[in-house]
C-alpha cells in the first residue's frame, strides 16, 4: 500500500472522520489526535501508528518516537485527556468525568465495528483500543500502544469503594470474516494496594502485534477480572468461556494460587 494514500485515511461516515497527520516532534502540541490508528504499509516494512481524528472522541493520543517515513513506533492513548483540560499525564478520574465520558462513548457506539472495520481496510490500518467500563469496579483509563507490545504500558482505575490487589486484562480481537477472539493476558499482582479512586500503572502484557497487521482488525483492551484485598473476585467473562453475554459477579477466590 503507498504510505501517501494512507496519510489521507478519510471516513465518509457521520460519526467518524479521519486524517493521519504527519511527523512532528515528539510529544509535541501537533501531534494529539483522536485515536491511534496502526498502519500496515508504513513503518519501514514493519508497520507503524499514525493519528486519526474522530468526530466526538473522548481520547487523544499522543506519538513517540517517529520513523524516518513519518510513521511512528509507539502512541499513548489516553481517555481523559479532553475532560482534564489536555492534562494528560496527571488526569485523576471523577465519578462525573467517567460519566461523562461514558456518555461520549455511547454516542459513537452508532458505528458499528462492521463499519469502522470496513473504513479500516480501504485505508490499509487497523486499531488497537482501550475500554471503557464505567460501571465496573476497574477500568483501564490509559495505554501506550507499541509495536513490540500492543499493550506496552497501561494505567488503570479503581472505581470501587474496596481495595484492588490484582487485574487481569483481557483483550477482544476482531478479524475480517474470521470469527472473534478473547485472549486472556497474565494475572498481574499490584506491588502496592490500590485504594478506591486511585490510579495505577500496570506493566505490559506482551502482545504479540500480528493481529493488527491484517487491515480492518480491531484489538479492544478491558479489565476482565479483579482480586480484592478480601480475597473476592470479581469477573467479566471468566477464562475459558467464550465471550457472548458480558457477565459480572463476585465469587471467593479459592487460593492465592489462582492468580500466579
Amino acid at each position: 500500500m503507498n504510505y501517501n494514500r494512507a496519510r489521507v485515511l478519510a471516513c465518509s461516515l457521520g460519526l467518524l472522520a479521519l486524517f493521519l497527520v504527519g511527523a512532528s516532534d515528539s510529544f509535541a502540541q501537533q501531534s494529539r489526535c483522536s485515536i491511534c490508528v496502526f498502519v500496515i504499509g508504513c513503518g519501514q516494512g514493519q508497520g507503524g501508528y499514525g493519528c486519526a481524528e474522530q468526530q466526538g472522541a473522548s481520547t487523544v493520543c499522543r506519538k513517540s518516537n517517529p520513523d524516518t517515513d513519518g510513521c511512528y513506533q509507539d502512541c499513548n492513548n489516553n481517555l481523559f485527556c479532553r475532560l482534564s483540560a489536555g492534562k494528560c499525564d496527571s488526569a485523576k478520574p471523577k465519578t462525573l468525568s467517567v460519566r461523562q465520558l461514558q456518555e461520549k462513548s455511547d454516542q459513537l457506539k452508532a458505528m458499528k465495528d462492521a463499519d469502522a472495520q470496513t473504513e479500516l481496510m480501504k485505508n490499509g490500518a487497523s486499531q488497537p483500543q482501550i475500554e471503557l467500563q464505567a460501571g465496573d469496579p476497574v477500568t483501564l483509563i490509559g495505554a501506550v500502544h507499541g509495536r513490540e507490545d500492543v499493550l506496552k504500558i497501561a494505567q488503570i482505575w479503581n472505581n470501587s469503594k474496596k481495595i484492588v490487589t490484582a487485574v487481569r486484562v483481557a483483550w477482544l480481537i476482531k478479524t475480517p470474516n474470521l470469527p472473534d477472539e478473547t485472549v486472556f493476558g497474565k494475572w498481574t499482582v499490584l506491588t502496592n494496594e490500590l485504594a478506591s479512586g486511585d490510579v495505577v500503572e500496570i506493566p505490559g502484557q506482551n502482545v504479540d502485534i500480528a493481529p493488527l497487521k491484517v487491515a480492518g482488525t480491531i484489538m479492544r483492551f478491558y479489565v476482565a477480572e479483579v482480586k480484592f484485598q478480601d480475597d473476592s473476585v470479581w469477573q467479566r467473562n471468566p477464562e475459558p468461556k467464550p465471550q457472548t453475554n458480558r457477565t459480572s459477579s463476585l465469587v471467593t477466590f479459592p487460593s492465592p494460587h489462582g492468580i500466579m
